[in-house]
């Protein structure tokens, strides 16, 4: 009797790339949150672990088609099932995803941005595949080059500014972008984080808002930095 697709899954096998797949996706994406890229872990999760069901998918119905000839051939059937070039699943996968990382690019004022976050989207499905054919060591040098890259260059901005960066608490009024009027003054924000809020003790609209507090690290480059508590007081 022929045997189905269903029938030559190792389902251990199976099973263990796509969670593996998944959690190296989630990893990635966690990473990239941290630095407050537009992508998170659900997405390149779910980009990784779709691109290595596909890729698994691809594996077992090639093996299908060749388990299946080879019990035609024991029969003496002369009519076997031809060989289709299954790698057009996989190649599918790298051309479409392009078109998802394509959609978090944006243009503003002459700068381009998230150029790095849709390769990773890109080379996050290129893992899936490699994780989903079973290639672990190619899998783990693959994590390792990702992981290299989105965090070898911060390590030159990290000590180059390590002794010209300050923490300050700031309030500010929640209708200002405060990260585009900091920037104006050539102002580098290294982190930023949302403490709390504070209710106003004069309110001119019963419909306004409490002020935010945040803390916020910054580097100076231009600004002498006995006068940063002064300019902050003055442009926030």
């Amino acid at each position: 009797m022929i045997k189905t697709i269903a029938e030559n899954y190792n389902i251990l096998e199976i099973t263990t790339r796509i969670l593996v797949a998944y959690i190296v996706g989630a990893l990635i994406g966690w990473e990239r949150a941290q630095h407050k890229k537009p992508i998170g872990s659900r997405t390149t999760s779910i980009v990784c672990m779709g691109a290595a069901i596909l890729s698994c998918y691809e594996e077992v119905f090639a093996k299908s088609i060749l388990i299946q000839n080879s019990q035609l051939m024991e029969i003496g059937s002369k009519l076997l099932y031809s060989m289709p070039d299954y790698s057009r699943i996989t190649a599918q996968i790298v051309s479409g995803i392009g078109f998802l990382g394509a959609g978090m690019i944006i243009q503003n004022r002459g700068k381009l941005h998230g150029i790095t976050t849709a390769a990773i989207v890109w080379v996050t499905a290129c893992l899936g595949i490699v994780i989903g054919s079973g290639e672990w060591v190619l899998s783990a040098i693959g994590c390792f080059c990702i992981f290299l890259s989105t965090s070898i260059y911060r390590v030159p901005y990290f000590l180059a500014h390590k002794n010209h960066s300050v923490i300050y608490l700031i309030e500010y009024n929640n209708k200002i972008d405060i990260e585009s009027e900091i920037d104006k003054f050539g102002i580098k924000i290294m982190r930023f984080q949302i403490v709390g809020w504070k209710e106003n003790k004069i309110q001119k609209d019963e419909n306004e808002l409490p002020n935010i507090i945040g803390k916020i690290h910054i580097f100076v480059p231009n600004l002498d930095y006995g006068n940063i508590e002064k300019f902050l007081l003055i442009q926030i």
